[in-house]
This record gives structure tokens, C-alpha cells and sequence, in this order.
């Protein structure tokens, strides 16, 4: 087996800590009572040195559930965490997710626990519908020069059915829950209202942090650097997923770091996919665990936060 990265040139709350990938066995078919929850705040959003993170509180007692809904960029996808009780002995390596009324798919995830040791779970590049790698998951996925790819980041992706801010008000207006299930104990419900207005705050967050960073970027005078880039290129070399091993899937990913002032990535975004959505999780999580910056730095020596732009490749050998 051989694995490649790429390292390609540099563009314009801390990740949570100790996640790991989840058993394969097939999730149990079986009839299971959906755990309905309703929402016990309202929507707020955090602008953190690297990301913005819009977020709710839903059901309450040992139900009580958190969702996150991050960006770090104007890019389509978003990372979606989700903090509680109700997330704990996931089994399968899918979960289904639905922004009802747009259509459900499965992905891979991830599994972690909090700083209050509550079970989380979290899906790197995820969409509010499908996108095509999704929709097509059951087709053999080669990976060459030659097949097509998913780039998140083409304004003109948004007319294959992924939902873009700007140009699907009334879609998301529509939107009134996330449902997840599949690998779940029991299916969970969040009823989280029309999502419009609480996604347009979360823009006006990310176009000021993005217009913060590209202005400290143009003006930096030392640029970010990869450090001891061997030693994680190694780590990720050592890592092809144990479930794409085994179903001979291959996989190319495009990403997007968000340095923090301490050299260490404090946002992974998915730019680009070639094969399975399951590699989005891997690549994000060994960066974010991993990967060590020296950052860019002003005229004073004073760090600042930047972006770094890489593609990782997981091939197989023939």
C-alpha cells in the first residue's frame, strides 16, 4: 500500500481532543424509537481566532444535546459536531443525516468525548444536502487523473443540488430539523427551526474573519511554514482507513488549515473530494491532532493567524 501528500502552496475553539475512528461492523437493522428534542436556548455564534462556530442547546437532563455548526472560510462545506448523551456506544460505520425536509444520506464520523466527558460526535466537510460523492456512495470509486471530481470550493458546484448560502433563502427557510441516525443507538431529532437567519450570522462571522485573515496574510512579513513536516507526512502515510482499506476504496482530498498564532491548526475545512466522504475525517483529524506550524508573523515578530492549503492522497498499490 502507498500513500502520497501533496503539499501545495499557502493561501490566504481549539479541535476537540482524543477522537478516534469507530468499529466497522454493520449497524443493526432494527425498528428504533427517535429521541425528539427541542431547543433550550438560542442560536449563538462565537467568532474564534479561527473559525466561527454557530451553536444550540436542544432537550435537557441526561438528554441534554449540543450542535456546532463551524466554518473557517466562505467555502461550502461545514463541520458539524454534536455534544451529548444521546451520541454515546455508536455502532456501524455510517451514520444517516437529514436537514428534513432536503434529502437524507449516510457518511462516516467521528467519535471523541468533551472536556466534561460527554460523548461527541463530529462529520469534517458536511453538506445540508447531498452532494454528488454522497449520492453515489454505492458506485466503485477509482481514483486517477482522469475521474471526476467534487471541488467545494467551484462557486459553480452549488448547481448540483448543494446548498449555498446566498443563493437558497427559501430552502433553508424550509429546513426545520436534523435527523441523524444509522449508527445510533436510537435515532435522533433536533428540531432546529428555519436555518436562514442563523446562518446568515454565521457568514457575516466568517466574512469578517476571512477579510481579518486575507488583510494579516497580504501585510505578513514572514509567511506560515510547515515544521517537522516529515514526521506528520509520516503519521498520515501510516493511516489509510481501516474500513477503505478493506473495501479497496482510494481517495483524494483538498483542505484548508487555519493557523493559529501557536502554529497549530485550529480549523480543518474540506475544499475538494475525489472517492468516499469517510477519507474527510481522517485527513482533518491527523492534521488537527498533528500537523505543527511555524506561523506567519508581522513586521514586529508578532504571530498571526493564516491559512495553509494542502491535498492528501490515499492510493492503493495495483
Amino acid at each position: 500500500m502507498k500513500f502520497q501528500v501533496f503539499m501545495k502552496s499557502k493561501v490566504l475553539t481549539a479541535p476537540l481532543l482524543a477522537l478516534w475512528f469507530l468499529g466497522l461492523t454493520t449497524p443493526v437493522k432494527a425498528e428504533k424509537e427517535t429521541l425528539d428534542l427541542w431547543p433550550t436556548s438560542q442560536w449563538s455564534v462565537d467568532a474564534l481566532d479561527t473559525k466561527c462556530r454557530l451553536s444550540r442547546t436542544f432537550g435537557s437532563g441526561e438528554n441534554q444535546t449540543v450542535l456546532w455548526i463551524e466554518k473557517g472560510s466562505a467555502d461550502a462545506a461545514y463541520n458539524l459536531t454534536l455534544i451529548g448523551r444521546p451520541f454515546r456506544h455508536p455502532f456501524g460505520s455510517k451514520v444517516s443525516v437529514q436537514f428534513a425536509p432536503e434529502p437524507e444520506y449516510e457518511r462516516a464520523y467521528l467519535t471523541a468525548k468533551s472536556s466534561a466527558g460527554r460523548p461527541v460526535i463530529s462529520l469534517f466537510g458536511a453538506h445540508f444536502t447531498p452532494t454528488p460523492t454522497e449520492r453515489d456512495a454505492d458506485q466503485d470509486a477509482i481514483v486517477d487523473d482522469k475521474v471526476e471530481t467534487v471541488d467545494y470550493g467551484d462557486p459553480a458546484y452549488t448547481s448540483t443540488g448543494a446548498i449555498d448560502f446566498a443563493d437558497a433563502a427559501e430552502r433553508l427557510r424550509a429546513i426545520n430539523q436534523l435527523r441523524l441516525g444509522g449508527a445510533l443507538m436510537n435515532p435522533v431529532s433536533l428540531t432546529t427551526g428555519p436555518l436562514e437567519k442563523p446562518l446568515a450570522s454565521l457568514h457575516e462571522c466568517v466574512t469578517r474573519l476571512e477579510e481579518r485573515i486575507t488583510r494579516d496574510i497580504e501585510n505578513a512579513a514572514s509567511p506560515t511554514e510547515p515544521v517537522d513536516i516529515e514526521r506528520w507526512a509520516g503519521i498520515l502515510q501510516r493511516s489509510y482507513p481501516t474500513q477503505m482499506l478493506r473495501e479497496k476504496e482510494e481517495g483524494r482530498i483538498g483542505v484548508n488549515l487555519t493557523i493559529g498564532k501557536d502554529g497549530r491548526p485550529g480549523h480543518c475545512e474540506v475544499l475538494s473530494v475525489v472517492g468516499p466522504t469517510s477519507f474527510n475525517d481522517t485527513v482533518c483529524l491527523l492534521l488537527l491532532r498533528h500537523a505543527t506550524f511555524e506561523p506567519a508573523r508581522d513586521a514586529n515578530g508578532d504571530p498571526l493567524v493564516s491559512r495553509y492549503r494542502t491535498r492528501v492522497t490515499f492510493r492503493l498499490n495495483d
